[in-house]
């Protein structure tokens, strides 16, 4: 899943700069995605519920780079 989840986040950022700062972003919100699917599993969820509440963590990923672009 680990994959699957990296594939998302990768597609989300595909067309913005490589710059230190939004890989530095990406790899957060990576990171937090990875850890709420984890969460989810040990509560006892299953992995499809897993994924889709991970990635509802993107929802606000756009303002993450505004942050960062300005």
């Amino acid at each position: 899943m680990e994959k699957r989840l990296r594939k998302y986040i990768n597609r989300k950022f595909f067309f913005y700069p490589k710059t230190d700062k939004i890989i530095e972003v990406r790899e957060e919100l990576f990171s937090l995605m990875l850890d709420k699917y984890t969460d989810c599993l040990e509560s006892g969820l299953p992995k499809d519920e897993c994924y889709e509440r991970a990635i509802e963590m993107m929802e606000d990923y756009k303002n993450a780079i505004r942050e960062v672009e300005t």
